[in-house]
């Protein structure tokens, strides 16, 4: 896989050992959407948005989310290089779930 930026043009690609099958097919419908400079998805991702749904007893504890608030925070990231990039996490309550030293 690469990734090539041309900046001149504010273009990038990608290519992927394999490709992709049926990239026409997966890319015919786009859907723009807002926030930091608009972006695009494409595909049918949106139609099942609105399905989501968390499981009722789904919860987490607030000191986790501060934990992982302050663990973001605190990582050298792009982040900080750029001061404006957009992030995502998966949090759990256990507190070692995510230690690569308890995977088996």
């Amino acid at each position: 896989m690469s990734v090539q930026v041309d900046w001149d043009v504010n273009a990038v690609v990608v290519r992927t050992r394999h490709g992709l099958a049926d990239l026409g097919a997966r890319t015919k419908k786009r859907t723009q959407t807002t926030g930091c400079g608009q972006g695009t998805v494409f595909g049918d991702l949106m139609d099942d948005i609105d399905n989501v749904r968390l499981p009722t007893d789904a919860t987490l504890a607030r000191s986790t989310l501060y934990a992982l608030l302050d663990a973001v925070r605190l990582h050298d990231t792009i982040y900080k290089q750029s001061g404006a990039i957009h992030g995502c996490a998966l949090a759990t309550n256990d507190p070692g779930a995510g230690d690569p030293r308890r995977r088996s």
